[in-house]
């Protein structure tokens, strides 16, 4: 129990998240013009914050759902930034349905990422690259006409840089002194000229594709540079062969779709 002095886990004063939402519904356009994802296409997003379960709410009435034994319904809702039409990254939330498609592939794929990393503490935090498709929909459980079939997501994640420490400011600098300047060089001694280096043996930069041949600069006139190596081939596809659908965009939806 809380005592009267004490902060609160969750602040209930606070304005609920305002962030558009990433939408996979294509038949949707948010307010910027943009339009959700299609089936098939990959997502790249940049993890900002840590998943949360939060009230599911009605959407015309704005009200807490609950289940027919009283107990509330909820969504899972992960910050995140998506890039836009020009490029820029914007702030972004992907929500699901707890249970949900979505969810359980974000399970499934931070369970591998525990399994990678040896970190059994390890969650999806801020600065990971997550990268979400929806490949496809799974059998429809319902025969309300209302009722859309569930949709299938796959995802993964690739582990980000882990934050450095916090520099204590008001740390005493006693126990960092200044290191003390180091005394002025003495004036170099005259030497006699170095012997000419032989070229060092062929072989190469050992990270090059390929490995390149020693070139003897003359003193005189320099040689042309080399020219540009050619761009990679474009990374594969992160789960495979993508069922039939259209490709990736940049387009995302400002309301949450589950």
């Amino acid at each position: 129990m809380t005592s009267a002095n004490q902060m609160p886990e969750v602040d209930p004063l606070a304005g609920y998240d305002k962030r558009p939402a990433v939408s996979f519904d294509p038949s949707r356009t948010n307010e910027a013009g943009e339009q959700g994802h299609a089936m098939g296409e990959i997502v790249t997003l940049q993890v900002d914050g840590y998943a949360t379960f939060v009230p599911r709410r009605d959407a015309k009435t704005k009200q807490p759902m609950t289940y027919d034994d009283g107990n509330p319904m909820m969504s899972m809702v992960l910050p995140v930034k998506e890039r836009n039409a020009a490029g820029e990254w914007v702030d972004k939330s992907l929500w699901s349905k707890k249970p949900g498609g979505l969810l359980i592939a974000l399970i499934q794929a931070q369970t591998k990422l525990v399994e990678d990393t040896g970190d059994k503490t390890r969650r999806i935090r801020p600065g990971d690259e997550l990268i979400v498709r929806w490949s496809a929909n799974g059998p429809k459980t319902s025969n309300d006409p209302m009722m859309n079939a569930p949709k299938l997501f796959q995802a993964k994640v690739k582990p980000g840089v882990e934050p450095a420490p916090a520099v204590d400011p008001f740390e005493d600098a006693a126990s960092n002194p200044t290191p003390a300047p180091r005394p002025a060089a003495s004036a170099p001694q005259a030497q006699a000229p170095a012997a000419a280096t032989p070229p060092p043996a062929v072989g190469g930069d050992p990270w090059a594709d390929t490995p390149s041949p020693v070139h003897v600069v003359s003193e005189r006139a320099p040689q042309p540079s080399q020219p540009a190596a050619a761009a990679p081939a474009a990374n594969d596809d992160p789960f495979g062969p993508a069922p039939t659908g259209e490709g990736p965009s940049a387009a995302n939806q400002g309301e949450p779709d589950f």
